[in-house]
């Protein structure tokens, strides 16, 4: 049951409270008796593969490239990683002092998507 895969491997807290309502469904209906839902979000390490998942689902890598005459080679490289999710500041926050760098801004105010912004300059 999927239910068995997703309990205790959860990090993100509305994703936990999801899991909960979705087992309690389950429960009153009779299809499903199990032990009660998980209700702390479990640790980013670098142990398990929940960061490089999240980034496969989620985040995105550009570069971009810019003609820049103060260059040494004419052009200017920006690297740039963004990581977004609703109603997630505090695991962003958490994912950002992770990595130890970025920063971490509400990108849409509607629907409170907050987003992890890492950027690099190569001259």
């Amino acid at each position: 049951m999927l239910s068995l895969l997703f309990n205790n491997h959860l990090v993100l807290s509305h994703r936990i409270q999801q899991l909960s309502c979705w087992i309690q469904s389950l429960q009153s209906r009779n299809y499903w008796q199990y032990d009660p839902c998980q209700k702390i979000p479990i640790n980013i390490t670098l142990n398990n593969s929940w960061l490089s998942g999240f980034i496969d689902a989620e985040g995105c890598f550009n570069v971009y490239i810019v003609k820049r005459a103060a260059s040494q080679n004419g052009h200017r490289i920006r690297l740039r990683f963004i990581l977004d999710q609703k109603q997630a500041k505090n695991e962003l926050i958490f994912i950002r002092n992770f990595l130890g760098t970025g920063f971490v801004s509400l990108r849409s105010n509607k629907n409170k998507k907050y987003i992890i912004d890492i950027f690099l300059i190569l001259l």
